[in-house]
């Protein structure tokens, strides 16, 4: 074996820690923002949830890259659509 084991997990362990940790804090700020949608679950509705919810995180060109745009928003409306919905009717 021209490398060892020592050796590769020496190098390794420390960048996968490290990959896993930025994964986490990426994660972390993109669902905690100031304007999210909190609401007790008897009020809670899917649709404004899903409009009002959603965030865009903006990364810099490398990072976006490098984590494939998923600070993206999904394809939703934006928000100023919320307020021209009208609720579903319950069956």
């Amino acid at each position: 074996m021209i490398i060892g084991l020592q050796s590769v997990l020496l190098v390794y362990l420390p960048v996968g820690y490290i990959a896993a940790g930025a994964g986490v804090y990426l994660f972390f700020v993109q669902h905690q923002f100031d304007q999210a949608y909190w609401e007790h679950h008897a009020n809670w509705d899917y649709a404004t949830a899903a409009i009002m919810g959603c965030s865009y995180f903006k990364l810099p060109r490398v990072l976006q890259w490098f984590t494939g745009n998923i600070g993206l928003p999904p394809r939703s409306p934006p928000r100023a659509a919320h307020t021209k919905l009208q609720p579903a009717a319950r069956p």
